[in-house]
């Protein structure tokens, strides 16, 4: 079982970055991801469901960005060298993930929507996890009746 992470700054790093602005000046234009290949980039729309993890992708030769739209989502990821230890975060923010990440995205609501924004040439490579993760959102007991032992 996966548990859901918050996405932060040094917990993100070893993925990517959290794409934020970081300046104090209120009006302000800010470059804080370049890509540095040639081939022009595309951005698509990508909705998925609530369910299991069974396989990651990764990109060895691009950033890949996602954006949030609609739903709550979570952003499954692994270090390259390490595509059987996986970090789950719930993807409230926009995030650009390292080149050649394993990750995978799914639905914590019912669907989930997010823009895509990656070159227009990706290379693709898949992982299949030894077996299927879900993310865990906590188990609550039933209520305690503070009660019972008075009857």
């Amino acid at each position: 079982m996966l548990t859901l992470r918050t996405l932060t700054k040094e917990a993100f790093a070893p993925y990517g970055l959290i794409l934020q602005h970081g300046s104090e000046n209120p009006a302000s234009f800010q470059v804080i991801a370049r890509a540095d290949e040639p081939t022009g980039w595309q951005l698509a729309v990508s909705r998925v469901v609530r369910g299991v993890v069974t396989t990651l992708a990764c990109h060895p030769n691009t950033m890949e960005s996602f954006t949030p739209l609609a739903g709550v989502g979570a952003l499954v990821v692994a270090a390259s060298a390490c595509p059987q230890e996986v970090a789950c975060f719930l993807l409230d923010r926009p995030v650009c993930l390292h080149k050649g990440t394993w990750h995978c995205t799914l639905a914590v609501t019912d669907t989930a929507t997010f823009v895509i924004s990656e070159n227009r040439q990706v290379e693709s490579e898949s992982y299949s996890l030894p077996q299927p993760l879900v993310i865990g959102l906590g188990v609550h007991s039933p209520p305690v009746d503070p009660y019972a032992s008075c009857r």
